[in-house]
Formats: C-alpha cells, sequence, structure tokens
C-alpha cells in the first residue's frame, strides 16, 4: 500500500444521530484536523445491538487495520450499551495492534479520558438536596451494563448517603439513553405511586422524555417536580434544563493527545474532568439566581468603578454560566469586558464588532450563538442601577436593546438559513431516490448518484462492494473528489485498506464519515462521504444503497434462472458483483434520463 501524505486516524461511534456523540466527534474532529490528521468517523451501531440488521452494520469495525488507519478513538460509552464492557474489550482485541484511547470508559490496557462520573452526579443530586431542600429524588439510571451509568447511579448513591437519605430501589429505573427510554422509565415510576420531588436522569435525552411524562401526568418543571439531566448538550441549553456539563472540548483534545502518545509509544494518558453544574430553570435555577452571588451595584455607581472592581467575578460569573464551554468563554470573556468598556466610554462600535466576531467563532467552533445573547442580557442585568461616564440611562438602555437585536438578527438570518437549507435537501433527497432506484445495475448507479451530490451537499464520496470469493476485497464503483474529479472504474483492492489507494486526496487535512452498506443482516458494501455531509442524507443513501444493491442481484438471479431453467431461490443472500451471472442489459442512458425527466 502506498504510503499517505499524513497520518489517519480513526473516531469509533455507534452513530452520530444523538447529541452526545454528536458533539463529541465536533469536539474531536475540530483538535484532529487543527493538529494535521485525517480523520475516519466510523459509525457502526452499539455492540450486540439487539436488533440482528442493526447489529450488521458493525462490519465496519472489523475494517479497521493498521494498513487502513495509524490509530483510533473510541467512543465506548455509547459503544458498549447493549453487552457492557465485556463487548467493548472484545472489540479492542479485534483492533488488534493499532494504537487505541478511550474516551468515557475506563479500560485497564488502553489510555482513557472520562469525567468523573460518580463526583459529576453526586454534585447533581447534593445541589437539589441543598439549595432546594429535596428529600425523594427518583433516578432514571440508564444501561444497567454500561459503565458510565454505573458510576453516576453510585454517585447518586453516594450524595443520599452522605445526607443520610435512605436508597429506595422503587425510585430508579434502567432504560437506554433515549427519548424514548426517559419516556418508559418515567411511566414506569409513577405507576408505582411513590411519592417524589425531583427526578435525575443519567443523560439529558432521559431527562426530556421524562418532561414529556411529568408534564402529561400535571406536574409543572420545577414547580411541581426539579429535574436535572447529565451531559449539558446543545439540548438542554435550549429547554432550559439543568445539566452536569460534560467538558466536550476539553475530552477531545485530551483523547487526541493520548492517541499521539499511544502512536509513538509513550506511557498511558489517563485523565478524569470533574464536570461542572450548568443550572437552569428546571431546577428552578434561572438566570436571577445565577446571578445572586454577584456584587450589588450601588444606585449610581458608575459602570467603570463596578468593572475595576468586580471584573473577577463579572468573569467567574459568566464562564460559570456557560459550564459546557467553560474553557472556550475563558479565553473570549476579557476581549468581551473590554469591549464592553469601551462601549460605556462613547466607543459603542467595538462592543457591537466584539459580539459579532464571538457569535462567528461560536458558530465555527459548534456552540450555540445564543450564548452570547445570554452573556449580554447577564451583562445588562448585573448593571441595573449603574450610571455610564458619558452616557445617559436611556443610553446605556439603547447599547443593550442595539447588542440583543442585532444578534437576535443574526440568529433569525441563520435559522431560516437553515430552514430553507432543510427544505431544499428533502426535495433533493426524494428526487435522488427516484433517481436511483431506476438503475440498472452498479455502474449506472455510481453515474446517477454523482450526478445527484451537488444538491445533496456532497462534494466527497466513495462506494464500493464487497467482492471475491473471500469477501476479501472492495470493488469500487465510484470515486469523487472535491475537485470535481471523479472515477467510476477502480481496480478491486485488499478490504484492509479500507479505501481505495490515493483517495482521498488533497493537501489539506480532511474527514470521511464511513459505515458498511447492509441490506438485512447482509453486508454488501463500504459508503464515504465528507464530513460535512448531513448525516440524515449520509444515513439515508446508506440505506437505499443496500436495498438497490438487493435489487441488483435479484435481478441477475431472475435472470440466471431464465438462462438456466432452474427455479428462482427463495432469498437472495449475496449481492456482491459476479462474472457468473448474466449482465443487464444495456440501456440508452441520455433516453432514460430523458424519460425520468419528463416524470418530474
Amino acid at each position: 500500500m502506498p504510503a499517505r501524505s499524513r497520518q489517519r486516524i480513526a473516531f469509533i461511534t455507534d452513530g452520530l444521530l444523538d447529541v452526545y456523540q454528536s458533539e463529541l466527534r465536533k469536539a474531536f474532529e475540530r483538535a484532529a484536523l487543527r493538529e494535521g490528521f485525517d480523520l475516519l468517523v466510523v459509525m457502526g451501531r452499539g455492540l450486540g445491538h439487539v436488533n440482528p440488521a442493526e447489529r450488521a452494520q458493525n462490519a465496519v469495525y472489523d475494517w479497521l487495520t493498521p494498513e487502513a488507519v495509524d490509530g483510533a478513538v473510541l467512543l465506548s460509552g455509547a459503544l458498549m450499551n447493549f453487552l457492557g464492557s465485556a463487548s467493548l474489550e472484545a472489540l479492542v482485541e479485534r483492533l488488534g495492534a493499532i494504537p487505541k484511547v478511550s474516551i468515557g470508559v475506563e479500560l485497564a490496557k488502553l489510555p482513557y479520558v472520562t469525567v468523573d462520573n460518580r463526583a459529576g452526579m453526586r454534585a447533581s443530586v447534593e445541589h437539589l438536596i441543598r439549595v432546594h431542600g429535596c428529600r425523594r429524588m427518583v433516578y432514571l439510571a440508564g444501561p444497567s451494563d454500561n459503565q458510565e451509568s454505573k458510576a453516576r447511579l453510585e454517585g447518586y448513591r453516594y450524595a443520599l448517603e452522605a445526607h443520610l437519605l435512605p436508597f429506595d430501589p422503587q425510585l430508579v429505573e434502567h432504560g437506554p439513553f433515549t427519548l424514548e427510554g426517559g419516556i418508559a422509565a418515567m411511566q414506569a415510576l409513577i405507576g408505582r405511586g411513590r411519592r417524589f420531588d425531583a427526578v435525575v436522569a443519567a443523560n439529558d435525552t432521559l431527562a426530556i422524555g421524562a418532561r414529556q411524562v411529568l408534564t402529561a401526568h400535571g406536574l409543572s418543571v420545577p414547580g411541581g417536580v426539579r429535574l436535572i439531566g447529565f451531559d449539558d448538550s446543545p439540548l438542554a441549553a435550549s429547554a432550559r434544563l439543568s445539566s452536569v456539563a460534560q467538558p466536550f472540548n476539553q475530552l477531545a483534545l485530551h483523547a487526541l493527545e493520548a492517541l499521539r502518545g499511544a502512536m509513538q509509544g509513550r506511557s498511558p494518558h489517563r485523565i478524569a474532568f470533574c464536570p461542572r453544574l450548568a443550572l437552569r430553570d428546571s431546577c428552578g435555577c434561572g438566570e436571577a439566581a445565577s446571578l445572586a452571588d454577584l456584587p450589588a451595584v450601588r444606585v449610581g455607581q458608575e459602570v467603570s468603578e463596578y468593572m475595576a472592581t468586580h471584573r473577577l467575578a463579572m468573569a467567574e460569573t459568566l464562564q460559570v454560566a456557560n459550564a459546557a464551554s467553560f474553557d472556550w468563554w475563558s479565553t473570549r470573556v476579557e476581549r468581551l469586558l473590554r469591549s464592553l468598556e469601551s462601549a460605556v466610554a462613547g466607543k459603542e462600535e467595538l462592543f457591537l464588532q466584539t459580539l459579532d466576531e464571538l457569535a462567528v467563532e461560536a458558530f465555527a467552533d459548534g456552540l450555540p450563538v445564543e450564548q452570547i445573547g445570554r452573556n449580554v442580557t447577564r451583562l445588562q442585568r448585573h448593571f441595573q442601577g449603574a450610571k455610564a461616564h458619558g452616557l445617559s440611562r436611556a443610553q446605556l438602555d439603547g447599547l443593550w436593546s442595539r447588542a440583543l437585536t442585532r444578534l437576535s438578527a443574526m440568529l433569525g438570518d441563520a435559522d431560516r438559513k437553515k430552514r430553507i437549507e432543510m427544505f431544499e435537501r428533502s426535495v433533493a433527497l426524494r428526487d435522488a431516490s427516484m433517481n436511483l432506484w431506476g438503475a440498472e445495475d452498479e455502474a449506472q448507479l455510481g453515474r446517477r448518484l454523482a450526478s445527484e451530490f451537488a444538491k445533496l451537499g456532497v462534494h466527497r464520496a466513495y462506494l464500493g462492494v464487497v467482492c471475491g470469493a473471500r469477501r476479501d476485497c472492495f470493488q469500487p464503483l465510484l470515486q469523487l473528489e472535491t475537485t470535481g474529479a471523479m472515477r467510476c472504474d477502480g481496480a478491486p483492492y485488499d478490504r484492509r485498506q479500507l479505501l481505495p489507494p490515493g483517495f482521498p486526496s488533497g493537501e489539506t487535512p480532511s474527514t470521511l464519515l464511513v459505515a458498511s452498506i447492509n441490506f438485512g443482516s447482509q453486508v454488501t458494501g463500504i459508503w464515504a462521504c465528507d464530513g460535512g455531509t448531513d448525516i440524515f442524507v449520509f444515513e439515508q443513501l446508506r440505506t437505499e444503497l443496500g436495498a438497490i444493491f438487493e435489487l441488483f442481484a435479484l435481478r441477475r438471479a431472475l435472470l440466471t434462472r431464465d438462462s438456466a431453467g432452474v427455479p428462482p431461490p427463495r432469498h437472495i443472500t449475496e449481492p456482491a458483483l459476479s462474472a457468473a451471472v448474466v449482465p443487464a442489459p444495456a440501456i440508452d442512458e441520455d433516453e432514460r434520463t430523458r424519460k425520468y425527466q419528463h416524470r418530474r
């Protein structure tokens, strides 16, 4: 295999549709590309998934070899949801000599980077006890054989014991880390008829599901029941859910450093971060509560005097209010405060320009831009009752109003653009589906797929099928580069390489999403797209390609039966290319395109 110009590493996960996996992927991708690595985001499903069709997608893990990647990071907590640590250890063995790092789960044989789940959950429960006087807290525990879930349950029990409160197993319910899991667990707990004054969940998605059930039963949050989740994902921020903040950026940076050390043969890098509480409305700690400890402004006190005296307290308040992005804000709070000082001295434009810059940086780094607006609101509340040197009260109020209006307009534009893109993408996906299902064979399928990519936001892609008697090689059907260069006739290559030699090309580091193509439990091919591809588009095309490959196999089997005079098989299980079958009849591609356009 030709030497690659850059080192290539894999980020192994069970998918990107859940917020936790998506946020960690984005943080790790930023770090990897910045350090000059090519990144493969390798997506299978949970190890030992209960659905055989889902479990079959884990074939992609077997395709990772030292020839394919130089190192791998495992999102372990998500991968082990169904079978626990034993399945994860088996995957580590399957990956063989590849240098590896675990995120989220401590493994004896690997470097790992995780959070102190016990401490995070204990802090959450103790907050409910000390600040809100809660005494009977139900707990949505997550999967029973998940290491992170177990540690968080221990944190819940430790907090109860520390405050001499009894542990009641009837107030605990296990379930998957999903919205449906939260709904089912909360319904089961309510069905037991036990009294409770708070709900603590092992992740944010469980908490959101629980709130749906609480509302349906007439229990308001936080008036009737207080609620806290875990992870502090963007979902929590938008839902005003109190949560335990996972430091995604720190986890990603240290995981990359640990992997670099493993690749260089250095001693294992092992670290556990202490998470922070992100307190919001769902537990009764809204914005007003978050400002309670800040020294009050004296009536008539000038803003410049107040800022000079309480700058550190202000900076800490802003950082704590953004617990999940603490590190991001720690390098930017000073910029924001300096620009505010300029504004109250009469240089308003610098403050507004700084807000614009922070919004652009937050968007680029995958942070909710709404955080900027919330921090402006916090600053405004800090200074109620203060006066600005050289500015009237009305002028100072006008400054806050213009800042929030500017940010609101940016968010409105971004939201409208996103909605339009989603609509256009859905239409393009429908049209692409109709076009692909009309293909007669793999070669035509590759050409048709390439013709749809621009409308789907796909700029680089690879499609190959499993071939060979031992299924140990891939036959490329389509290679599309960001330059627009395309090949549909690549030579078969060893499966251990994962991707064709020389793909992807380019002078700058890049990201590819990689998954297997399946029809039911049958593995038929490999599918890769550039990292900017919408994950729903990637998954939808992957599913449709698996079904289309099966259709091709069925057509060949029927043609073979007709030519040989044998009865048809009951089920077709081998959709790979084969020289032994009768090829599909040739068809005029231009004529087919004209017919298709006419139908549309």
